[in-house]
């Protein structure tokens, strides 16, 4: 048990890394139900929720570099690790892009008093780009995964 108090964590990016995953999949959900259910509530709770992943994608971002150096030399990092840096930070750009549209979103549909909540077209559009960003995400990860773990066979 005294192993476990003295074990100390070399790079923070192994944990940072599943938030910007786990919390863009519960993005993706609330705005799937805010598209069926054109809820205001839904909308603000996918923004907020758009910040976190903005800024946990951040902190994927920034922590990658220390377990870069520690990896210098290993084979599979070498050859991925460009691709894999790379593409998160075009996720980073992507997230906080992404916190403006939904704050655009809000606005536009605040704005329309003709009816009530956003259009279908607008919360279509919403969680399209969404989900297109989730796959971005999701393929960063999988770079990562494959470094950690190996080429899949």
């Amino acid at each position: 048990m005294q192993d476990i108090f003295s074990y100390r964590i070399p790079a923070l990016h192994p944990l940072v890394v599943h938030f910007p995953i786990a919390l863009s999949a519960v993005v993706l959900l609330v705005a799937g139900l805010w598209l069926l259910r054109n809820r205001d509530s839904l909308l603000v709770w996918a923004i907020w929720l758009q910040v976190l992943v903005a800024l946990s994608t951040w902190a994927a971002v920034s922590t990658g570099d220390i377990l870069e150096e520690q990896s210098e030399g290993v084979p599979i990092v070498d050859r991925f690790v460009d691709l894999h840096e790379e593409l998160g930070e075009y996720a980073w750009y992507v997230s906080m892009a992404l916190v403006l549209l939904l704050l655009a979103a809000r606005h536009v549909s605040r704005r329309d008093t003709g009816r009530a909540g956003a259009a279908v077209w607008m919360r279509l559009l919403v969680f399209l780009v969404l989900l297109a960003a989730f796959a971005l995400i999701a393929w960063v990860s999988h770079i990562g995964g494959i470094m950690v773990w190996g080429v899949p066979v």
